[in-house]
């Protein structure tokens, strides 16, 4: 219930976390209780009683949170509405020939200021169908805008399409209502030399390679991050939409990196430098290093034990990561 609880309110900040209902009902039935020395078949897990009454919980959670957002929106607005209806606007400002790049630009008939958008887009469609209409049938009338252009274009569309897959996994905060560099200029902790994003994304992708061979959450980490990115990407890319895949990336990231600096993992591959797996004299000559990198990194591991090893799989903190000495 309380992962429900959980889930439900990320859905209020962010209406496209709704996706992973679903997706964690899904993993809860089919993944959860699964460990890596163990084969429990599809057809098992789905007679499990228990896999049900976890869902249940889960489900029960989520609706103790959104369904009173959604009979306030009943009586406010006389449609049941689970928590914001402008899913097609925001489908179509990031999916119509106006936009080149992807990210957030301004619509000739949309005031920017982010109270006003609403009301200025329910404008328009009653001005183009002749008719007033609700706010789930404004949505979906931007929806179908932005279908029919896909329709008529979709060269133009795949083309913006990469391009919001690129501004999304780059480096750059792309800025909207809400600027990173702004804050940054104004937050000193914003402004200390901690890993960024250029950093992060790499290392959480390859953490999330490493992390869906192992069954249970680790899958479930990765579901999320894949899930909610796509759902950005099919809408529109900024940083502050960016945000809230950020803990799950940070926690596959810390895997990631320590693969990347040499180091073993637990299922015996090593992903090894330019020179690990070069001639027989290099080899012999930096045994001794070896030897040491594997003793300091015992101790490090030691000293900061993995956050959960029912998966098999090593989730040490960044600190461990950044305290790992290159080697060669």
């Amino acid at each position: 219930v309380l992962s429900g609880l959980a889930l439900g309110l990320a859905c209020l900040s962010r209406g496209n976390l709704q996706l992973m209902i679903p997706v964690a009902a899904a993993w809860v039935v089919l993944e959860s209780s699964q460990k890596q020395d163990e084969s429990v078949g599809y057809h098992a897990a789905l007679v499990d009683r228990s896999r049900w009454v976890a869902v249940a919980a889960v489900l029960l959670g989520c609706a103790l949170v959104l369904a009173p957002t959604a009979i306030r929106n009943r009586v406010v607005g006389a449609e049941w509405v689970l928590t914001t209806a402008n899913a097609g606007q925001n489908f179509f400002i990031g999916n119509n020939p106006l936009n080149e790049t992807g990210e957030y630009q301004r619509l000739p008939f949309v005031d920017p200021n982010p109270k006003y958008e609403q009301r200025d887009f329910a404008r328009e469609a009653h001005r183009r169908t002749g008719r007033s209409l609700g706010a789930r049938e404004v949505s979906s009338y931007w929806f179908s805008e932005a279908r029919g252009w896909i329709t008529d274009q979709p060269r133009h569309w795949l083309s913006l399409l990469w391009m919001k897959t690129r501004a999304y996994w780059g480096a750059y905060e792309i800025p909207d209502n809400l600027d990173y560099d702004f804050y940054r200029e104004r937050a000193p902790l914003l402004r200390l030399p901690l890993p960024g994003f250029g950093l992060l994304a790499p290392l959480g992708l390859l953490g999330a390679s490493l992390a869906w061979r192992k069954r249970g959450w680790p899958r479930l980490l990765v579901m999320l991050v894949g899930v909610y990115s796509a759902s950005v990407i099919l809408f529109c890319v900024g940083s502050r939409c960016r945000m809230a895949r950020m803990p799950a990336l940070d926690g596959l990231a810390a895997p990631g990196g320590e693969v990347l600096v040499g180091e073993e993992h637990p299922g015996g591959d090593r992903l090894r430098g330019p020179r690990g797996s070069g001639e027989a004299p290099q080899q012999q000559t930096q045994s001794s290093d070896s030897s040491r990198h594997a003793a300091s990194m015992s101790a490090a591991r030691g000293r900061c034990q993995p956050l959960c090893d029912a998966s098999g799989f090593p989730w040490y903190g960044l600190s461990t990561v950044c305290k790992l000495r290159a080697r060669g």
